[in-house]
């Protein structure tokens, strides 16, 4: 079920035209000048399903929902998590203790700790709130190749109508967090076999 509280951003991600190429997930990484021990805010993973000749690649993104009704804001014991006016959930890394209750807490596997200085700290995607509050996109946004992230406020007129679509849903609605990262799904490919079943043979 998708449902928002109020105008708030939210992302779609569209998994059907991911090639799984991780732009998106190595440019975050060069904006925000991570280190080279696995620090990640944006993944991408593909996952195999079905059985042969009817096998789907899937390519997931993994990264920070801003669930409506986060478990890592509930979980943190300092309040270094906690959620903006206009729904990002941010960390204020003064307030974070390294504890890793947060990141036990996400169901999506969006958090993580990495080394600030002699301490640990916990990190996720912020959807690059800075430059979003400067009328920019996020760099994922920007950076992606196919045109496979939509971001914007959901009163938007191409957000609300890309919500709307039936092929739209959230990953693991089950957990019950109300994330605003949404996915639409890959489309089935047998009619395009079809297609290339009677596609000219080259010339000997």
């Amino acid at each position: 079920m998708k449902e928002t509280v109020r105008d708030r951003y939210v992302m779609i991600y569209n998994a059907d035209l991911c090639i799984g190429c991780a732009a998106c997930s190595v440019e975050c990484r060069r904006y925000y000048g991570l280190d080279e021990k696995g620090s990640f805010r944006v993944r991408v993973e593909t996952e195999e399903s079905g059985t042969f000749p009817d096998v789907t690649l899937d390519h997931v993104r993994i990264s920070c929902a801003h669930c409506i009704n986060a478990e890592c804001i509930k979980e943190c014991p300092t309040g270094a998590t906690f959620r903006a006016e206009d729904g990002f959930v941010l960390i204020t890394q003064e307030r974070c203790i390294g504890c890793g209750a947060c990141v036990e807490a996400c169901p999506y596997g969006a958090r993580y700790l990495r080394e600030v200085g002699q301490m640990l700290k916990a990190d996720k995607c912020t959807w690059c709130y800075a430059r979003v509050y400067e009328g920019q996109k996020p760099v994922c946004v920007e950076k992606c190749i196919t045109g496979a992230l939509l971001f914007g406020l959901s009163s938007d007129p191409a957000i609300k109508a890309a919500l709307e679509a039936s092929d739209v849903d959230v990953y693991h609605p089950e957990h019950n967090t109300k994330p605003q990262l949404y996915r639409k799904a890959v489309r089935p490919r047998q009619k395009d076999l079809k297609v290339l079943a009677h596609w000219p043979q080259p010339l000997a």
